[in-house]
């Protein structure tokens, strides 16, 4: 985008213009121009198509990982409970209600 940005200052400024006119490169830095803009293009679709694969695959990953994760406690050995939230609600019970220690017990 910067090399695009540069070469459009460069042959659309007055003193630029005037250099294209004088030695009559309008079609050479036409050229140049137009592939330049077409490598900045081919550059961003493969950004767009690289951040749409990131994205399905993120909200893959975040749809199915709650579904896999009592079924890793249950095959780790974390407990033969039929009900997958129940290690979670004795954990969340253990971290919530359990007294603050003193402070010199810390």
């Amino acid at each position: 985008m910067a090399q695009l940005t540069g070469l459009l200052a460069e042959t659309l400024s007055i003193s630029g213009a005037q250099l294209v006119k004088v030695f009559g490169t309008e079609e050479i830095e036409t050229e140049r121009v137009r592939a330049k803009g077409q490598e900045l293009l081919e550059v961003k679709v493969k950004q767009a198509l690289t951040g749409r694969w990131f994205t399905m695959v993120l909200g893959v990953i975040t749809s199915v990982g709650p579904a896999l994760v009592p079924r890793l406690h249950d095959v780790t050995g974390g407990g033969s409970s039929r009900r997958p939230g129940r290690p979670y609600a004795r954990l969340y019970r253990q971290q919530t209600l359990s007294p603050e220690p003193a402070a010199g017990q810390r």
